[in-house]
């Protein structure tokens, strides 16, 4: 009866990782290597003549990687799904592979001074945008007080007096009154990112709106920081007029970094 032999990139070490290749490789009775994605790429086994992938698909670097982990001649590798898009997924890849194939017989195929002359003007042009990006300035921030509404029912939210920048990207409101303003839901996929631990979701409160304002959780010795997603907000200027903005750092005007020490205590962390 033959036997097989488990790789993984979590839970061994390097000596007991090459301890298993090492079975696999050399021991007759060892003909099944079970493997998380460990195995994807610098595995070279010449008597492998069969990959199968379970319900496991990437982007076409990695499905070429993967089946090259099948190196005896004729060797086959299938995937296993009951997954109608990580078939749709894989049939893209196939299709991303055969246009790369035809992308480098035809460069193959170019004279090469002309192909060096298209690479010169190509990187110089990347050069050039990469340039414009750095030395753009950006927007005017205005150090003006405006209001968010609810994009959607434009019910006041908060002042931009108090929004607050976490970590450079997220974005929080440190008045005390905007938990008023909203309810919650448990998120279905409470993870951690940026020393952020979110738990909810946040709605806009009024009944006749219920609009999705971002999220709420843990931030570092304080409970139900609320951090909003811009899009769902109208900025309303001093004159009335008001402004959309698609993402933050379009915004126009001014806000402060986080600090732990202006942080109302209503979100200090709960003891028993």
């Amino acid at each position: 009866m033959y036997q097989f032999v488990y790789l993984s990139i979590s839970g061994m070490t390097l000596p007991s990782q090459k301890g298993a290749l090492d079975t696999f490789k050399n021991s007759g009775d060892n003909k099944l290597l079970i493997a998380t994605s460990v195995a994807d790429e610098g595995i070279d086994i010449p008597a492998c003549n069969l990959v199968l992938l379970y319900e496991y698909v990437g982007n076409v670097t990695k499905m070429i990687q993967v089946r090259g982990r099948g190196r005896a001649k004729d060797s086959k590798c299938y995937l296993i799904t009951s997954k109608h898009e990580q078939v749709e997924k894989e049939n893209i890849n196939l299709l991303h592979e055969e246009l790369m194939n035809n992308a480098v017989t035809v460069l193959q195929e170019k004279d090469r001074n002309e192909f060096i002359r298209q690479n010169l003007h190509f990187q110089r042009e990347e050069k050039r945008l990469r340039d414009i990006k750095k030395n753009f300035k950006g927007p005017v921030l205005s150090k003006e007080n405006k209001r968010l509404l609810c994009g959607r029912c434009k019910t006041f939210a908060c002042d931009t007096d108090n929004i607050r920048l976490i970590n450079k990207s997220h974005h929080t409101v440190i008045d005390r009154s905007f938990k008023d303003k909203y309810f919650t839901r448990v998120h279905s996929k409470p993870v951690a990112f940026g020393g952020f631990h979110k738990k909810y979701k946040i709605f806009c409160k009024n009944p006749k709106c219920g609009d999705d304002w971002g999220i709420s959780g843990n931030y570092l010795s304080f409970q139900n920081i609320p951090l909003i997603k811009i899009d769902k907000f109208v900025v309303e200027n001093a004159n009335g007029t008001q402004e959309y903005f698609k993402k933050w750092v379009m915004v126009n005007f001014r806000m402060k970094e986080f600090n732990q020490e202006e942080i109302d205590e209503s979100f200090s962390a709960q003891t028993d």
